[in-house]
């Protein structure tokens, strides 16, 4: 299934192996397809805005960046900005588990969406953007969560492949 997530992180760099890492049966939890899904769709653009204008989904919020400490475990390394970034990702992994990840502030099943946008196509005006807002009003972001994690690194390899973000 195709899912469009909120995903906010230190660095749009950070999508992929977050994405994409493996869990323990070396099975990767999604695929990331866009990560500027938002680009596309003036009617996402404008449930992005709704929820903007009501700080349920700010652009940026701060996050703590962590590093690993001496004697195993992390520790704070300094506080950043964290971004939203709106992905399209492909994955057999229900909304509920994309929605229980620190990192994702709110998911939209992609074929919801698009039967959204097929209902109101051909709208134009306050017709338009009041459809886009109750849409917008049906979902619920959570923001609330603290956003920290590890940035992936580089490792030594010759395929350059990038460390997984912890679930945390």
């Amino acid at each position: 299934m195709h899912l469009i997530i909120a995903l906010r992180l230190f660095s749009q760099s950070h999508a992929r192996p977050g994405i994409e890492q493996k869990d323990r049966s070396g099975k990767p939890l999604g695929h990331l397809v866009d990560t500027h899904v938002d680009r596309l769709h003036q009617a996402l653009k404008n449930v992005i805005g709704y929820h903007q204008e009501r700080g349920s989904l700010p652009p940026v919020r701060v996050g703590e960046v962590l590093e690993e400490a001496q004697g195993g475990g992390y520790r704070v390394a300094r506080k950043a900005e964290c971004q939203l970034h709106w992905c399209l990702i492909e994955t057999d992994r229900s909304a509920a588990f994309w929605e229980a990840r620190p990192e994702v502030e709110l998911v939209i099943p992609y074929e919801r969406f698009q039967t959204f946008t097929q209902a109101i196509r051909g709208r134009v005006g306050a017709l338009y953007l009041n459809a886009c807002d109750e849409f917008a009003e049906q979902l619920e972001p959570n923001s609330q969560r603290p956003i920290r994690y590890p940035p992936p690194a580089r490792q030594n390899r010759a395929d350059g492949a990038e460390a997984a973000l912890l679930a945390s």
